[in-house]
């Protein structure tokens, strides 16, 4: 399985990211993490990566050709896609595999939790509580945030990469699997934690 970050000047949350996917409760051979800079320059500044960890670097600007810039970069039968602010919790992978392996050639998604960071506002915090992701209400019309999305390989081939846009490229991308006829399933069980959007 290969894990997908884009990353745009977001590298001290990313470290967040990868230090929970150091700690997955999946072994680190079966899997890999393939990190999209999306920055105009090459640079990664990372002190340090996870062993099964590499950076890709995709110039123009937008986190969906990142996205497809490191799938193209990537080896894995199945593809999980989350964010540089998101931290999956620590059975993610395994959960995700799991629900995989029972519902062959489905996408799957699960819960996309706000969490905030000490010392930030919790006014912002209850703001985003309350307006964040309803990745239920999502599935219900077809679709999900690419903080939490896992796929099999052919699946995604199937239906293409994402579209070269700014915002929107999750949801017209699972428009076009549901036009495919690739049903979308949510597990409680496979989730991540975002952090609060106006906490930094």
């Amino acid at each position: 399985i290969s894990v997908i970050i884009p990353v745009y000047r977001d590298w001290e949350r990313l470290r967040l990211c990868l230090d929970a996917l150091e700690r997955q409760t999946l072994a680190a051979e079966p899997f890999e993490i393939i990190v999209a800079n999306n920055e105009a320059a090459p640079r990664a500044p990372l002190k340090r990566l996870p062993a099964n960890a590499r950076v890709v670097h995709e110039p123009r600007p937008g986190s969906y050709g990142a996205r497809n810039a490191a799938v193209d970069a990537s080896v894995g039968a199945y593809l999980a896609f989350t964010d540089s602010d998101c931290v999956p919790e620590h059975d993610w992978l395994e959960q995700g595999l799991a629900a995989l392996n029972a519902n062959p050639k489905v996408r799957v998604t699960g819960p996309v939790s706000i969490f905030r960071v000490p010392g930030t506002s919790y006014y912002a915090y209850v703001y985003d509580l309350h307006t964040a992701f309803a990745q239920r209400e999502y599935v219900s019309a077809g679709h999900c945030v690419t903080a939490n999305l896992l796929v099999a390989r052919e699946i995604f081939d199937l239906v293409g990469p994402f579209e070269l846009c700014f915002s929107g490229g999750d949801t017209m991308w699972n428009w076009r699997a549901q036009a495919r006829g690739v049903p979308i399933v949510h597990d409680d069980s496979v989730r991540v934690r975002q952090i609060c959007q106006n906490s930094v």
